[in-house]
């Protein structure tokens, strides 16, 4: 394995029983490498938002990918084979989504702890779609076993993360229920260049997937199902994840509809300790104005 799974997993566990995070025991004694910051770092922006959320200034957090980078295809550099080696803990999606890192991650060993927020028990899949970090309940998982990974590695830091913890998982709560507000209670129809909002529109049930021009996997659709979604005048508006394609602005023109660009990565929002509610809120903006869009 490449990380101790049942010593993180009894860790969760306490987590999500409610057990404060300084119940760790005393054998978990700190070595003196520990007492520096542990180095958490993230395959793509989202993830270093929810470490950021939880761990702050409590760790040095570093991204491996850049902004905007296509986790499903690059080329691994050296400069990020360099930082991936000197992770302490290493949190990425998992080979799914970032394939071209799988080797990298193979060869870590046991000298990183890694996190595959697709592997963290409670978090659920929805066929090919990997966006799970847009799930609100998913970043509440990925926090907690974070935390229970970096107590693990540094028992002093027990007190600050639960605290931590308490206010993100507040604030999640409270970003929901001001989501809900944003968006109304007018249902909202949509096409879009690449399915990739399923796990952010799951809690919102106005919210409706007409279709896409590709799917989670990011493989086009074929001629039938494109002629069908040519077919739905009902549709409220077109979304693009940034720049929209020529097939998208030519349906748009065909359906009469306009075309919202909503980034799933965040990429234009400053990462900070509220990055990713940030994220969470620039998405319900985006279904908010395609809600407008269609009156």
């Amino acid at each position: 394995m490449l990380y101790c799974i049942k010593t993180i997993q009894l860790i969760a566990v306490l987590l999500l029983a409610g057990v404060w995070l300084g119940s760790v025991p005393a054998a978990l004694a700190e070595t003196p490498a520990a007492a520096e910051k542990p180095r958490v770092v993230t395959s793509i922006k989202p993830l270093s938002m929810i470490a950021r959320a939880v761990a702050a200034d409590l760790v040095e957090v570093e991204q491996l990918l850049p902004d905007g980078e296509v986790p499903h295809h690059f080329t691994v550099r050296l400069s990020q084979q360099r930082l991936l080696h000197g992770a302490d803990v290493f949190l990425w999606v998992g080979p799914e989504l970032e394939t071209p890192l799988v080797e990298s991650v193979e060869r870590l060993g046991e000298r990183a702890a890694v996190i595959a927020v697709a592997g963290i028990s409670g978090i659920t899949r929805a066929g090919s779609d990997l966006h799970l970090w847009l799930a609100v309940d998913h970043a509440r998982l990925v926090a907690r076993v974070l935390a229970a990974t970096l107590v693990e590695m540094s028992p002093r830091l027990a007190q600050p993360l639960n605290a931590r913890l308490r206010d993100f998982e507040r604030e999640l709560g409270s970003a929901e229920k001001d989501i809900t507000a944003m968006l109304g209670s007018r249902d909202i129809a949509y096409i879009a260049e690449h399915d990739a909002y399923g796990y952010f529109t799951a809690n919102f049930a106005s919210i409706n997937l007409l279709g896409a021009l590709r799917d989670s996997s990011g493989s086009d659709i074929g001629p039938r199902e494109l002629a069908r979604l040519y077919g739905l005048p009902q549709t409220d508006c077109l979304i693009a994840e940034t720049s929209p394609t020529p097939l998208l602005l030519r349906l748009a023109e065909k359906l009469g509809r306009p075309v919202i660009s909503i980034d799933p990565l965040g990429s234009e929002v400053a990462v900070d300790e509220g990055a990713y509610i940030a994220l969470l809120k620039n998405i319900a903006r985006g279904f908010s104005a395609c809600n407008s869009a269609g009156q």
